[in-house]
């Protein structure tokens, strides 16, 4: 387990930080998927885990399942993450200053010089 965490730590040096932080927000993803559709295999919603079984094809079903999951939670972790990044100021960050009002539009009459 430790010589693993090493070897994604190296891994992790070997990109620049942004795809590092995409890479990894998107691993947590795909992992968030993988234990979506193990729940759902578990708890035989709908009666997939069964549908699964008893089919010739059931480990293509259960692949697409996996990819279709992996590929939308992974994005949807991906997404949040960037989503984030402006979230919160720093701590010793001084107060922003409140936006200036602009006035809204004013009506005026305007006179015009009638022309034949």
């Amino acid at each position: 387990m430790a010589r693993l965490l090493s070897t994604l730590r190296r891994a992790r040096r070997a990109f620049p930080p942004h795809v590092a932080f995409l890479l990894s927000h998107a691993a947590i993803g795909v992992t968030t998927g993988m234990l979506f559709v193990a729940a759902l295999l578990a708890l035989d919603v709908a009666g997939l885990r069964g549908l699964m079984l008893r089919s010739a094809d059931g480990s293509i079903a259960l692949g697409l399942l996996l990819l279709g999951t992996s590929i939308t939670f992974g994005s949807a972790a991906m997404g949040a993450a960037i989503m984030g990044l402006g979230a919160r100021p720093p701590a010793d960050a001084p107060p922003r200053p409140r936006p200036a009002r602009v006035p809204g539009p004013v009506t005026m009459p305007l006179l015009v010089r009638a022309r034949r």
